[in-house]
């Protein structure tokens, strides 16, 4: 199984364990026994979100993307690749 990288809001206390994807938003600090958010790390910069908070993002990153479309908007596929269409 994976070691992922979590930190506790209630008390700040940064921690690693090795759990299955499917338990992340299940873990709970080791020292206050409170929920714990995945931290994802990226170039030395940390990003703290729950899985469900990023598949939020993405659901709604798709329904701005899909009215673009239904509008008419030439530049949303771009959009979607990043780049030229």
């Amino acid at each position: 199984m994976p070691r992922y990288s979590f930190n506790c809001e209630k008390c700040n206390s940064d921690f690693e364990e090795i759990v299955s994807y499917e338990q992340i938003d299940s873990v709970k600090c080791p020292q206050c026994s409170e929920s714990a958010k995945r931290v994802f790390s990226f170039g030395g910069s940390k990003i703290e979100r729950t899985k469900s908070e990023i598949m939020e993002q993405v659901k709604e990153d798709a329904r701005k993307i899909v009215k673009k479309i239904k509008n008419g908007d030439q530049n949303a596929i771009s959009e979607i690749y990043g780049g030229e269409k």
